[in-house]
């Protein structure tokens, strides 16, 4: 509508639920009022089939659980990597066997696949047309089939579900069983009728086919619903390295202390600091990572941009086109702001109250915390919970500039060589391919 683009996100019993595909909050649209438009011809339905694949049973990246998911990414890691070096044949075992150990230092991974492995998935790969869907996992059939239930069974069942359920309490399937137990067995008391209560399996496959939105909109609200699933926004997608990058604060999980003094004295605990990144969308390089005592402001987010502009051999560098920063008032320096107007660099607040909004850097946050700076001394780990014991004060030892060399050597040595879960390949292998050609 009016060049807008739309995708249809759920079809309920009289109106249609749809969200723009740059972006944004979901719009229910009655049946008559899209047909209306529709005879007007003030919109335009396309249907866009899915892609074909080889396997029949093939399911979506959603429908993965996160260690299929694993090893979707590595297997596709592999397709992608011997389509790139033997092309001419990439299904032979001969020449898969050539170029196998080279690419196994480069993917990584424990163990290196045997050649037939390799060859069988690039042989499912090649004949789904390419599509991931050639490699996911089969889904396991249902053993239930809630269509057999008694009329009235099913009736209570509904019943308890939106009681129990679908409230802001966010019971548990357990708790819906029982009250349907409780359910049947007062019918069973004063009824010659007896019914058996479903199983849990049951219930939870009934429950899964309510639509998602609904299920959330009623347990924890309409806001974190409309938030969760809208659609996925073009404007986070990026076609090519430095087109869209996004840019973030945080403070750090760990207490750095002064440097040595010249009298001796034992150095005093500086606190915690703060880390400003910018992160390439399509490539998830890290451009630059800044630590400093000051927390996320124009001024620190000016210095990260100073060094992610700047070219240095063997790091990803360069001027983006969008950056994508936080909605409140912290970039709005206005040194920051003629800056990236000097570069021609244009700046998008993400959305209040959306996080999704800065979910690859958030995301690259916490790969930080978990794989470096939860393992250097004077850490306090996310929560108490995890720090149990240990005393972060006491074992604080790091300086600033030394904290600093930590977090640049992990990046450049570790972070960008390993493959990463949503590309299935290094990110830096991504950059340099894509700025390379």
């Amino acid at each position: 509508m009016h060049g807008c683009h739309y995708e249809v996100a759920a079809v309920r019993k009289d109106e249609v639920r749809v969200a723009p595909t740059r972006g944004g909050m979901f719009k229910n649209l009655k049946f008559k009022a899209m047909n209306d438009l529709f005879n007007d011809q003030r919109i335009k339905v396309v249907y866009t089939p899915p892609h074909a694949s080889a396997d029949a049973n093939a399911v979506s990246r959603s429908a993965l659980t996160p260690s299929q998911l694993v090893k979707l990414n590595y297997q596709l890691s592999w397709t992608h990597a011997l389509m790139k070096r033997i092309p001419e044949s990439p299904c032979s075992q001969d020449a898969i066997k050539r170029v196998r150990e080279a690419l196994h230092q480069e993917i990584g991974g424990e163990c290196c696949p045997a050649v037939s492995t390799l060859a069988s998935w690039m042989t499912r790969w090649i004949k789904g047309n390419r599509q991931d869907e050639a490699l996911m996992s089969k889904p396991r059939p249902s053993r239930v089939n809630h269509t057999t239930l008694d009329a009235r069974v099913l009736e209570i069942v509904n019943a308890s579900i939106e009681a129990v359920y679908l409230t802001e309490h966010r019971n548990p399937i357990s708790a819906v069983h029982a009250d349907v137990e409780f359910a049947i067995a007062n019918h069973n008391a004063s009824s010659t009728e007896k019914f058996s209560a479903p199983s849990v399996e049951t219930i939870r496959n009934i429950i899964n086919r309510i639509d998602k939105y609904e299920r959330d909109a009623k347990r924890y609200g309409k806001h974190y619903a409309a938030r969760k699933h809208r659609a996925a926004g073009a404007s986070s997608l990026a076609s090519e390295p430095l087109e869209i990058c996004q840019s973030d604060g945080q403070i750090m999980d760990i207490i750095v202390v002064e440097p040595n003094r010249a009298d001796g004295a034992q150095p005093e605990e500086l606190g915690r600091p703060y880390i400003t990144v910018i992160i390439d969308v399509r490539t998830r390089c890290v451009l630059a990572a800044y630590v400093s005592l000051a927390p996320f402001c124009g001024a620190t987010l000016m210095k990260t941009l100073q060094r992610a502009v700047v070219a240095e051999p063997g790091c990803p560098r360069g001027v983006m086109s969008k950056l994508i920063v936080d909605n409140g008032s912290d970039y709005r320096d206005s040194g920051f702001m003629k800056f990236c107007a000097a570069l021609n660099v244009t700046l998008e607040p993400c959305p209040p109250k959306s996080p999704n909004g800065k979910a690859i850097v958030e995301r690259f946050f916490r790969t930080m915390n978990e794989a470096l700076i939860h393992k250097l001394p004077g850490t306090t780990f996310s929560n108490p919970q995890k720090r149990g014991d240990y005393k972060s004060q006491k074992h604080a030892r790091l300086t600033l500039e030394e904290l600093n060399k930590h977090v640049q050597t992990w990046i450049q040595g570790i972070y960008h060589h390993t493959p990463h879960r949503g590309l299935g390949r290094a990110p830096i292998a991504v950059w340099n391919e894509e700025t390379q050609s």
